[in-house]
């Protein structure tokens, strides 16, 4: 394959430009699955603040 890219450079741009698509449509999939663990795990965070819970309560193994 390299060498085929060597001898047309047409292919080769055609193969870097979907390579380089392809990379932005990851980065963009993984920073909209961080951005929505991130709003999760502030939810989360939110409402434990505000239920706290009595020890011993929950599916926590400390007595």
């Amino acid at each position: 394959m390299t060498k085929n890219l060597k001898t047309n450079p047409e292919q080769a741009a055609e193969t870097m430009l979907s390579m380089r698509v392809m990379r932005m449509n990851h980065e963009k999939y993984f920073a909209e699955r961080k951005s929505s663990w991130d709003f999760h795990l502030d939810r989360l965070g939110a409402y434990l603040d505000k239920h706290p819970g009595e020890p011993g309560q929950g599916g926590s193994n400390d007595e």
